[in-house]
């Protein structure tokens, strides 16, 4: 994490017998969304799946 970086909220979950804690960090710097990244990133693993079906 760097200074230009924000903490956001922590998440625990239970799986079987571990403990998993996630926390969220925020970029400062960042030039796109957390909703417009996980669509470009879909359509890009979506774009190499249709080629290799080509």
């Amino acid at each position: 994490m760097s200074d230009n970086d924000l903490r956001g909220p922590t998440m625990e979950r239970k799986i079987g017998g571990t403990i998993y804690k996630v926390t969220s960090v925020y970029s400062r710097n960042a030039t796109e969304t957390a909703v417009q990244k996980m669509r470009r990133l879909i359509l890009k693993d979506a774009d190499k799946v249709l080629k290799k079906l080509k």
